[in-house]
């Protein structure tokens, strides 16, 4: 009976990549730095890239897949004299320079496809943006508590998202959510259909689809405001 080989990982970033890159950064000759770009670092970048966009999702960034690679990819290569040995693991250090670049893109373009906003509603039953999307309303203003709450919970869901939400339907839904709340304090007596209707429009969803993804935010939130008040941090309360 044959034993079965084990197949080996094929790693795209290795230690030789980060040798490169070292190698790279303190390099005088063009030619040579060209040379050992081309043989050792392109790939692994191209890469590197290509799974941060494909694992976190980026619904707000312009231009087909290619485009947005190549744009990360460019902002990467800016990035490499950055890199030096005394910062840890190149892989991790670049994964995290791709990352925050694409969310800081995704929020930005997504703010200027939303830069004016007109709907307004003025009868007894209109709610306030944060009082429809998951945070008590006006409180949040007169309480320190609650404003440093919603700092904290609008900076961390900047960055964890993706963690609740992998389908890009669900993940533009919650990214048009947050940024209502960003601007909670520009957008007064929206009322709850209103809200509604924006997010539809921003994200072309169904009410039924957003329905559930403001209430998956808001269980969540619950949770980390509980935790909030007696630690004075955010944990994570995800489903698995």
């Amino acid at each position: 009976m044959k034993r079965k080989r084990k197949r080996k990982r094929n790693l795209y970033w290795t230690m030789d990549t980060e040798q490169a890159i070292i190698e790279y950064n303190v390099c005088d000759d063009e030619l040579l730095r060209e040379k050992i770009f081309k043989d050792n670092i392109y790939k692994p970048l191209d890469k590197l890239a290509e799974n941060i966009i494909n694992r976190f999702k980026f619904p707000y960034m312009d231009g087909s897949f290619e485009d947005v690679k190549h744009e990360v990819m460019s902002y990467l290569v800016l990035k490499l004299p950055n890199f030096t040995a005394d910062k840890g693991k190149s892989f991790s250090y670049f994964s995290v320079v791709a990352k925050n670049y694409c969310i800081l893109q995704n929020n930005k373009r997504y703010k200027e496809e939303k830069k004016v906003l007109h709907l307004s509603d003025k009868s007894p039953e209109s709610y306030s943006v944060q009082e429809t999307l998951i945070v008590d309303p006006d409180e949040s203003y007169n309480e320190p508590e609650r404003v440093e709450f919603i700092k904290l919970f609008i900076k961390y869901w900047d960055y964890n998202l993706h963690k609740v939400f992998s389908k890009k339907r669900d993940l533009g839904i919650a990214y048009a959510i947050l940024e209502l709340l960003k601007r909670a304090h520009m957008i007064h007596n929206f009322n709850k259909k209103a809200i509604y209707l924006m997010i539809r429009e921003i994200t072309d969803c169904e009410t039924s689809h957003i329905t559930k993804i403001v209430k998956q935010v808001k269980e969540i939130k619950d949770k980390q405001y509980e935790e909030y008040k007696n630690t004075g941090m955010i944990h994570d309360y995800f489903k698995n």
